[in-house]
């Protein structure tokens, strides 16, 4: 899957779920992400247990892909975006999704671009 995750069930974060962060690659930037699925996933079970809040946590190489990502794992879940999923996610977001380029500057960086671009690939390519 380009996309992989978990979430919790019956509001709360299962026990030993693991499969979300999954990848048949072998590699140092893999590995880190591995790590950073099962420390979001400590933090969401620890909120829960102890305010009884759910939380959603994206993971990937980047702050700006990462944030993208825990959208997707909403509501109570977490979703991890690895290196090569990143373009297939750019190429299907829309420019306005991007943290800070909901508003003015969201609508005047599609202004810039040629009509029907609005993806965040777009920004790339022009």
């Amino acid at each position: 899957e380009k996309i992989q995750e978990q979430r919790g069930h019956d509001n709360h974060v299962e026990e030993g779920d693991d499969m979300f962060c999954y990848s048949g690659q072998n590699n140092d930037e893999v590995r880190a992400l591995h790590r950073g699925c099962v420390i979001a996933r400590g933090i969401r079970k620890a909120v829960y247990d102890r305010l009884g809040f759910t939380l959603s946590a994206g993971i990937s190489t980047t702050k700006l892909v990462a944030k993208l990502a825990a959208s997707f794992g909403k509501p109570n879940g977490q979703a991890l975006v690895l290196p090569q999923a990143i373009p297939f996610v750019m190429e299907e977001t829309p420019i306005r999704k991007a943290r800070n380029l909901g508003g003015k500057i969201g609508k005047e960086v599609e202004k810039l671009l040629p009509v029907g671009e609005d993806k965040m690939s777009s920004i790339a390519k022009f």
